[in-house]
């Protein structure tokens, strides 16, 4: 193994790689076993070997083992995620799993289940396993502060707040689980007007300004009694909870942290933000995200400024601070998007600043809305063009916002799909973990690798469709959810798929049979892309 180490690191690639081949066809299974757990470290040295060498090494392992090694680092991923490395795999399939025969034709069961799952690791997302889908109220939900923040997952909770006559403006929390709902209602039974989802509690305020917080096995926590109705932005992170109340003119602002484990509350005064430009115009604060681990508060505004008179071009800007739990100033960043343009003629598709929903890296978030590219950077629009989009991201560990360009490809669907008559904010984007995932209005929840662009895609049918409204994404490790609106029966509905393995997903109503995904070998010609 110290050879192994020394050549590694004392060879350029091209004079150590035929001593390296040398070297392994010497090694017995045990210490290629030992090699094995010694790659997989992240940032090990022998992360610096030919990737071709590593596979000849790793050759005993089984597929689905060989591919969690592309968390060694980007190239690792880029190259296990290639065509060429992909078919290799395959042919050894047969070799480990001798019940498995991939050189059978693909209409066996058994074949189509081996492909499903390549495919589905090579968009970095585990093997779907089953479905749900569920009615989560009427028309009336769009009336709550951030329509987006009306949903929430963390971990197997999914909360909602319900409109339905039934429901009464009460917290629905469904445990993904067990399949229950529990309802989580006001002193007064007053209505709700957003609500905020951890691990370990939930937490969800009413039109009045009344804050209450309880844990998952409905153990009511702290209430308290908010100084003011004016909510702008909320958030919780652990058993924190923040506000932010906002007067008008955006002249006064205060933070409010509540901890509703302890049941204290510290809150400070910050000033307005302002857009900039020569107007100087006040930005006001729609999106709050808190750590508590690093005791930061970062708080967004975003104003837009039309530029002409038919209401076809706007200035799109976005501003950023970061206050400590004491409230002293960390730092800022701003984003701005100048002649921001739609499709002519046709209403304007304005860009909203919505919540941050977490990306799966580490310290980064995602706004969960498209931005559309700007007027300079792209020729004039035909009819049935969309504007180019890309999608705000809020890198913590930098404090910074930052773009998330989509790939051509990306965008050649969404023109086709906004010909169709769909609007380019009905199409709204989600990023996990470097891949793009849409919730079409129409009919597929889809994601697209960055490494793989065009050639693979994958595609979960939703149960439901809605052409009217946007249609929303919730990921995490275990689910993805994708809400859409039902013009036909007047609701919202929820469609969940459930990733993980592991999980006894006993819920009634889910279907256990594995969602079928496009075959490899026709998902590499532009005709069958699978849409």
């Amino acid at each position: 193994m110290e050879e192994v180490q020394n050549l590694a690191e004392t060879y350029n690639e091209v004079d150590r790689l035929p001593l390296l081949r040398q070297l392994v066809d010497g090694l017995t299974p045990k210490e290629r076993h030992a090699l094995t757990l010694l790659i997989d470290i992240k940032n090990d040295r022998l992360a610096a070997l030919p990737v071709e060498l590593v596979i000849q090494i790793l050759s005993h392992l089984s597929l689905l083992r060989t591919w969690t090694l592309r968390r060694v680092s980007r190239r690792w991923q880029d190259l296990l995620s290639s065509g060429q490395i992909v078919d290799a795999a395959l042919k050894r399939w047969d070799t480990h799993n001798p019940e498995y025969r991939v050189k059978s034709p693909r209409t066996s069961g058994t074949s189509e289940d081996i492909f499903r799952r390549v495919q589905s690791w090579r968009l970095g997302r585990p093997f779907s396993r089953c479905s749900r889908h569920i009615s989560i109220g009427n028309s009336n939900g769009e009336q709550t502060l951030q329509a987006t923040r009306t949903y929430a997952l963390s971990g197997h909770y999914f909360a909602y707040i319900g409109t339905s006559s039934a429901e009464d403006g009460a917290v629905i929390v469904f445990n993904l689980l067990k399949g229950s709902r529990t309802r989580y209602r006001g002193a007064a039974r007053e209505n709700m007007m957003c609500l905020s989802l951890t691990n370990s509690i939930i937490a969800y305020c009413s039109f009045n300004g009344k804050l209450y917080t309880s844990r998952h096995d409905h153990t009511q926590l702290g209430s308290i009694q908010l100084p003011s109705a004016g909510i702008t932005a909320f958030c919780a992170d652990q058993d924190t909870v923040g506000v932010v109340l906002q007067g008008g003119g955006c002249t006064f602002i205060t933070v409010i942290l509540y901890d509703c484990t302890r049941r204290t509350t510290r809150h400070f005064a910050i000033d307005r933000l302002q857009v900039a430009s020569e107007t100087n115009i006040s930005c006001p604060i729609t999106v709050l995200q808190i750590d508590v681990v690093a005791e930061t508060v970062d708080v967004f505004g975003q104003e837009q400024i039309r530029t002409d008179t038919s209401a076809q071009s706007w200035n799109s800007y976005v501003e950023h601070r970061r206050y400590s739990f004491a409230g002293n100033y960390l730092g800022s960043s701003s984003w701005k998007r100048l002649g921001t343009r739609a499709r002519s003629p046709g209403q304007m598709d304005r860009f909203n600043l919505t919540d941050l929903h977490h990306a799966g890296v580490q310290g980064l978030y995602v706004f969960r809305t498209p931005v559309l590219q700007s007027a300079d950077q792209v020729a004039p629009l035909r009819v049935g063009q969309c504007p180019l989009q890309m999608l705000l991201c809020f890198d913590s560990g930098k404090a910074r916002v930052v773009e998330h360009v989509f790939p051509s490809n990306y965008q050649q669907y969404v023109d086709s799909s906004y010909g169709r008559g769909s609007r380019a904010d009905r199409v709204c984007p989600m990023l996990w973990k470097g891949v793009e995932i849409r919730a079409d209005p129409g009919m597929y929840f889809s994601t697209m690798s960055e490494t793989d662009g065009y050639r693979i895609r994958n595609s979960l049918e939703l149960k439901s469709r809605g052409y009217d409204r946007p249609s929303q994404v919730l990921v995490n490790e275990s689910f993805s959810i994708a809400t859409c609106w039902v013009s036909q029966a007047q609701e919202w509905h929820a469609n969940i798929f459930c990733f993980e393995d592991g999980l006894d997903w006993k819920v009634p109503g889910a279907e256990v049979t594995p969602t079928y995904f496009w075959d490899a070998t026709t998902s590499t010609d532009m005709k069958h892309d699978g849409f």
